[in-house]
C-alpha cells in the first residue's frame, strides 16, 4: 500500500511540474518543451490561412484588406476578393498558373491594388490561365473593380505623383525601369466598375508603371468601363485582347513612353466608346508606340482617337466596321503635320468614314486630308494570325 501511494505521489509531482506553454507547432510562439497547453498560443498571420467562407456549397478563402507579407494563391483552392485588397510596399503576391479568383457579391467593391514598391507575379500558361471573375451566377460588366498596378515611373516632366480613383493608391516617380511584377496569360472578366460619375475603375490600370514590368497575354472581357487604362509610365505590353468593354478598349492618358504590339479590340455590338484613345494634357518627350493592331466594331466614338497634345507612332492597323476609323482632334493636328503623330500602314474596312479631323485656321485642311489619305493608302495587315488567343481566352 505504501509503495502504491509513493508511486502516485511521484506521478503527481511529475505531472504537476510539467511546463505550461503553447503546444501548437503552427503557432508563432510554439514551445517544444511545454508539456501542458496554457492557452497562450498566438499566430503570425504570415502563416495563417485566410478565413474560409462557404457560398452555395463551395469553400472559398477570403482575401481582403492590406497584405503586408509575401503570399501565394494556389491553384488547388478557390479565392474570394472582398473589398479593396492592397499589396503593400515591399510585398509580393504570387498567383499560381490555373488559379481562379472570384470577386465577392457582398456589397463591397472588390479590387486588387498593387502599391508602389510592391509586386504581383501572376504567370499563367496558355492551358492554365489565371482567371479573375465575378462570383455571381449571372455576371455582368462592372461587377467588381479590377486590378490596379501603381508604379514609380514617370508620369509627367517631374516626379509628381498621381492619386488613383476610388482610393486605389498613389503612383509615379522617376524610376523609369521600375518593376511591378508580371501579368501573363491572365483573364480579367466583368471588372471595370463605375463608382460614381467622378470615379471609375478600369479592368486593368497601369498607373506610372515602369519598363521592367511584364504585361503580355492579357484578356479584358466585358468590363463596365475602360478595358485597359494607362496613365503615364514606361511599361510595354503585348498580346492584349479586349472584348466587349463598355468604355474605351485602351485609354492612354498622360504622356506614356512604352511600346505595345499585337492588340485585338472587338465589340460584338455598338455599345462601347473608342477602341484606342490617346490624350496628353501636356507636352512631353514621351511618345507611345503601337504596332500590329486590329480594332473591329468599335464603340460609338470610333476606332482610334488622338487628341489634345497626343504624341504617338501607330503602324500596321486594320480598322473594320467602325463608325469612324481614325479621329484627330485639337493640338494633335499640328503634331500630325510635324511627324509627332505618325500613322502608317492603315487599312479601313466597312467604316462609316475611314478618317475625320477638325479644321484649324493655322493649318491647310487640304494638306491634312492628303496626309490622312496617304495613311490609309499604305495598307496594313494588322495581326497576321490569332493563334496566340488559343486556349486561354473566351469569346473569340
Amino acid at each position: 500500500m505504501k509503495r502504491w501511494f509513493a508511486l502516485l505521489y511521484v506521478s503527481f509531482i511529475i505531472f504537476s511540474c510539467q511546463k505550461e506553454g503553447c503546444t501548437d507547432p503552427a503557432a508563432s510562439n510554439y514551445n517544444e518543451s511545454a508539456g501542458k497547453e496554457d492557452g497562450s498560443c498566438s499566430y503570425d498571420c504570415e502563416f495563417c490561412p485566410p478565413p474560409l467562407v462557404n457560398i452555395n456549397g463551395q469553400d472559398y478563402y477570403n482575401i481582403s484588406g492590406n497584405l503586408t507579407y509575401d503570399y501565394t494563391l494556389t491553384a488547388d483552392k478557390k479565392w474570394l476578393l472582398s473589398g479593396g485588397v492592397f499589396i503593400e510596399d515591399g510585398t509580393t503576391l504570387t498567383i499560381e498558373a490555373g488559379t481562379s479568383i472570384y470577386a465577392a457579391d457582398d456589397g463591397s467593391v472588390p479590387f486588387i491594388s498593387v502599391q508602389k514598391g510592391a509586386k504581383i507575379i501572376a504567370q499563367g500558361t496558355s492551358t492554365e490561365p489565371i482567371v479573375f471573375t465575378s462570383i455571381k451566377d449571372n455576371p455582368e460588366a462592372g461587377d467588381w473593380g479590377g486590378i490596379i498596378l501603381n508604379g514609380q515611373s514617370k508620369i509627367q516632366h517631374s516626379a509628381e505623383c498621381g492619386e488613383g480613383e476610388g482610393g486605389t493608391g498613389s503612383f509615379g516617380g522617376l524610376i523609369l525601369e521600375d518593376n511591378s511584377g508580371i501579368l501573363s496569360y491572365v483573364r480579367i472578366e466583368y471588372a471595370g466598375k463605375l463608382l460614381s460619375t467622378d470615379y471609375e475603375l478600369p479592368g486593368l490600370g497601369l498607373f506610372g508603371v515602369g519598363s521592367e514590368t511584364q504585361i503580355d497575354h492579357v484578356q479584358l472581357y466585358k468590363c463596365g468601363n475602360d478595358g485597359l487604362h494607362v496613365f503615364g509610365g514606361t511599361v510595354d505590353f503585348s498580346q492584349l485582347y479586349v472584348l466587349d468593354c463598355l468604355g474605351d478598349g485602351v485609354d492612354i492618358s498622360n504622356p506614356w513612353g512604352g511600346a505595345a504590339e499585337t492588340i485585338l479590340i472587338e465589340w460584338d455590338q455598338l455599345e462601347g466608346d473608342t477602341g484606342l484613345e490617346i490624350e496628353y494634357d501636356l507636352n512631353s518627350d514621351f511618345s507611345g508606340q503601337f504596332q500590329n493592331c486590329v480594332i473591329k466594331g468599335a464603340g460609338q466614338l470610333g476606332a482610334v482617337k488622338l487628341y489634345d497634345l497626343a504624341k504617338a507612332s501607330l503602324d500596321n492597323f486594320i480598322l473594320e466596321s467602325n463608325e469612324v476609323g481614325l479621329k484627330i482632334r485639337n493640338e494633335a493636328i499640328p503634331n500630325y503635320h510635324d511627324g509627332l503623330v505618325n500613322c502608317t500602314n492603315f487599312t479601313g474596312i466597312n467604316n462609316t468614314e475611314d478618317y475625320q479631323f477638325n479644321s484649324s485656321e493655322s493649318l491647310d485642311s487640304a494638306q491634312t486630308n492628303l496626309l490622312l489619305e496617304q495613311t490609309f493608302n499604305n495598307l496594313g495587315t494588322g495581326i497576321e494570325t490569332f493563334n496566340w488567343l488559343e486556349g486561354w481566352t473566351v469569346g473569340h
